[in-house]
């Protein structure tokens, strides 16, 4: 791997090494020719490490260089100000924050470490209206565009710094990081380098900003309207605002800002009121075809979809302390950090011969992880050409669907309906929410497998009959 204007120090230390423009090298900032700052890596790091701080070095350097050299400072707009306001004290060796009160520290350390920072930044003499009144704007008078990034500057130093010592001010640009690290993202793997991809799409047409609730919304509108010239669909523009919207919300909670983001409209977007649904017939047919086919990710992921409802993406982040295949009452608990649905955790009894068998022989085999490795868009494409087999109209979502609707023609009462399919975040949620004994209690494990029971009895014969439950005016038929 090449990089431009990267040295190496001591043998182990990369630095970024760049000579200052030849009009600039009089300019009272610029002690020496030759700008040289440690880029935080060292021979070794992987490679995505080192691209990123190549990346982050050179746009300080630069946004330090277009500083001093007023380079069309009056038509920068606020975003661009305050990353150059982060590059000048980036360049200067100083840290956002670092004039801010730190509560672990008492009156005396607090005063020491500030008189120690206010020597620091007066060294560097990157605002000279500190020890020069007369460089300082007159009352009532606009500041320039370089006074203005100057004041940013020395904002950033003065409050307290955000995460990882960056600037508090939040930018979009600083929703992804957090939200990678949450979400467990890979950039080794496909799937993660085509969502940071998405992501970085996204900031290319609509354009990297502070977090307000205008700029949000008009960032948001902007990429709608540029991706739908690029000539996409309107379900794609739909997918992909939607994990666009999911980084950024991410963002906005973590930092506990008071913004409201209202979804954009979009023309031709996915309308789900209108899948394709599998009769009974189809149903038992693809329950049939899925028994004899030969065994793989594909048949145990589609016979438990078939059966409970999940979705494919639940199911590439299934963990294996969550499978409970032997116990009494076979489970499936759909719960934790990684998953989509996190506002859905639910637990799943499958009761199908063909779906336990499957399911056993299957899950977590390396065919099984290679499965959970895929690219979403893919998986569906995947299971799509099965399902079509049986019913040329249906999609994954199709399953879905014909569960919700064998739970209702069923007169399932809403709350299990909940607890088995995550219809409700509400209500599912809240019984998650009384811990893993609630839902594995033998109790209510019963009745959840005696309400697939009564759904699913005729997608595939289940043997002798030997208990019935009554709840809420239907009757449930139950395992033991």
């Amino acid at each position: 791997m090449k990089l431009k204007h990267i040295v190496i120090s001591n043998g182990r230390n990369y630095l970024y090494q760049r000579r200052y423009p030849k009009a600039l090298q009089g300019h009272p900032q610029i002690k020496q020719p030759i700008y040289r700052k440690s880029m935080g890596v060292s021979v070794g790091s992987p490679d995505e490490e080192i691209l990123a701080a190549h990346k982050f070095a050179h746009s300080t350097y630069e946004n330090f260089v277009s500083v001093l050299a007023l380079v069309n400072l009056d038509q920068l707009s606020q975003a661009e100000k305050i990353k150059k306001a982060q590059s000048l004290i980036d360049a200067a060796g100083l840290k956002a924050g670092m004039l801010a009160d730190d509560p672990q520290l008492g009156p005396q350390q607090q005063q020491a470490l500030r008189e120690d920072a206010w020597n620091h930044i007066e060294y560097t003499d990157i605002f000279p209206g500190l020890g020069n009144p007369d460089l300082r704007p007159k009352q009532g008078e606009p500041l320039s565009p370089k006074q203005e990034i100057e004041d940013i500057a020395f904002k950033l130093l003065a409050e307290p710094a955000g995460a990882r010592g960056r600037s508090s001010i939040p930018m979009l640009s600083d929703c992804w990081a957090p939200y990678a690290e949450a979400k467990s993202i890979d950039l080794k793997t496909v799937s993660g380098q085509q969502r940071l991809s998405e992501w970085n799409q996204f900031l290319g047409l609509a354009g990297d900003t502070v977090i307000t609730n205008d700029t949000v919304q008009d960032a948001l509108e902007l990429y709608v309207e540029k991706l739908f010239k690029t000539g996409v669909k309107g379900t794609t523009v739909e997918t992909r605002l939607g994990k666009v919207l999911a980084i950024i919300r991410h963002g906005i909670k973590l930092r506990r800002l008071p913004i409201v983001i209202v979804k954009p409209e979009i023309k031709g977007g996915s309308d789900y009121a209108d899948d394709y649904c599998l009769s009974a017939q189809e149903e038992q047919a693809l329950m049939s075809l899925l028994g004899t086919m030969k065994p793989c990710w594909k048949t145990a992921a589609l016979a438990l979809m078939l059966e409970t409802g999940c979705y494919a993406s639940e199911l590439q982040r299934l963990d294996e302390f969550n499978v409970h295949l032997n116990d009494p009452i076979p489970h499936i608990i759909l719960k934790n950090k990684t998953m989509k649905t996190k506002s859905r955790p639910r637990v799943l009894t499958p009761i199908s011969p063909t779906t336990l068998r499957l399911l056993k022989s299957q899950l977590f085999t390396r065919d099984w992880i290679k499965f959970q490795s895929k690219n979403g868009s893919v998986v569906s494409q995947i299971l799509k050409s099965v399902i079509q087999k049986i019913a040329p109209l249906a999609t994954a979502r199709s399953l879905r669907h014909g569960t919700r609707l064998r739970l209702m023609a069923s007169g399932i009462p809403f709350d299990l309906q909940a607890l088995i399919g995550g219809w409700s975040a509400g209500l599912n949620t809240v019984q998650m929410g009384y811990g893993r004994a609630g839902v594995t209690d033998q109790r209510t494990l019963t009745t959840l497998q005696a309400t697939l029971k009564t759904a699913n009895g005729s997608m595939e014969a289940q043997g002798p009959r030997n208990n019935v439950v009554k709840i809420g005016g239907a009757k449930y038929e139950a395992l033991h």
